[in-house]
């Protein structure tokens, strides 16, 4: 994190706890351009990505 913050960015964790709604929901709001993703995780975060198109690139 400090290192984003050296370069002004911001890191916003996402848990997969919180739940799809809470997730997209974040990822709405906080203006996210990317998003990294845990290998496994990737299928769940696609299906979001239909209804999210703030986020333009996706890392796993």
């Amino acid at each position: 994190m400090e290192a984003c913050n050296a370069h002004g960015l911001y890191c916003v964790p996402l848990y997969d706890t919180l739940g799809a709604g809470a997730i997209e929901f974040i990822i709405c709001h906080a203006e996210i351009s990317i998003a990294f993703v845990e290998e496994k995780k990737i299928p769940d975060v696609l299906l979001l990505k239909l209804f999210v198109t703030s986020v333009s690139s996706y890392k796993a």
